[in-house]
């Protein structure tokens, strides 16, 4: 039963490949390119703000940016003083939730009480990232 199963969805793989050759190549090809981008992405992300691309993926699974993602985890490191990774989340999540259109990285600083400055040295790494 299983081989059955298995020749016909290889069936199914090859014909659906021969009826459309270059929609498949070109899906196939975009995908690879897409996910070689976002795994360097979260690469440099976690290593930048130095914490685990498991959390740089779940936010960027989200459909969050590299950028947003990265800025998030600076200014939640500045002002979350722990070392637990789940609290990291939680305050990454409320500080993303707290740009909006209305509001850039500066406004959320600001809220959260950090200066300029050191709001500045967090833009510049977050940027870093591409």
């Amino acid at each position: 039963m299983k081989k059955t199963i298995i020749a016909i969805l290889m069936g199914l793989f090859f014909m659906g490949g021969t009826a459309t050759p270059y929609i498949s190549t070109a899906n196939a090809s975009d995908f690879v390119q897409w996910y070689m981008n976002t795994d360097v992405a979260m690469q440099r992300v976690a290593n930048t703000i130095n914490i685990s691309e498991t959390t740089v993926s779940y936010f960027m699974d989200k459909g969050y940016k590299p950028v947003d993602v990265a800025m998030a985890g600076l200014l939640a490191i500045r002002t979350i003083n722990t070392d637990s990774v789940n609290i990291k989340i939680d305050g990454m999540s409320k500080i993303l939730a707290m740009k909006d259109n209305s509001n850039n990285w500066s406004d959320v600083a600001q809220t959260l009480g950090v200066d300029h400055e050191a709001y500045q040295q967090d833009m510049d790494k977050a940027n870093s990232v591409g």
